[in-house]
């Protein structure tokens, strides 16, 4: 007799690899959503302009500027 955590695995066709990745990306993603709303002042605590911090943290900036990585 499978135990309930078997039978849900395979209806869901998920493997133990797959759920310990997903589960590793979302807690990064939950640790950057946490750091986001402090960084700006600990980079001002720093010595960092007020301007250079709203250029890193400006939402139509990032748009315009997506990680500034090159395609090619």
């Amino acid at each position: 007799m499978a135990s309930i955590a078997e039978r849900i695995t395979d209806s869901l066709g998920v493997e133990r690899n797959v759920v310990a990745a997903s589960g590793a990306v979302f807690l990064v993603g939950l640790g950057e959503e946490l750091w986001k709303k402090f960084l700006p002042k600990y980079l001002e605590s720093l010595g960092a302009s007020v301007a250079a911090v709203f250029l890193d943290f400006n939402p139509v900036f990032v748009r315009i500027h997506p990680l500034e990585i090159p395609l090619s």
